[in-house]
């Protein structure tokens, strides 16, 4: 399963509502940046040794209260 988002860089609104911007140094900085980390997150390899531990659906459960997607290793 792998996830990626559509742009990198996001901006909302006052409702968090995604809403367009024009492109920017910064916001191509940014988006290097994050490309970047990205690059480096979906290289790392996660090994969890846990009995709590639960496989739900594409979540991993542990103990009842926090949830991880592994899939989702990017940043925006």
């Amino acid at each position: 399963m792998i996830y990626e988002p559509i742009e990198l860089i996001r901006l909302k609104d006052d409702n968090d509502r995604l809403i367009d911007y024009r492109d920017t140094n910064r916001t191509r900085l940014m988006r290097h940046r994050l490309t970047e980390i990205n690059e480096a997150l979906s290289t790392a390899e996660l090994d969890l040794y846990d009995p709590t531990i639960q496989q739900d659906g594409a979540f991993l459960r542990i103990a009842d209260s926090h949830f991880l997607y592994p899939a989702m290793n990017t940043l925006y």
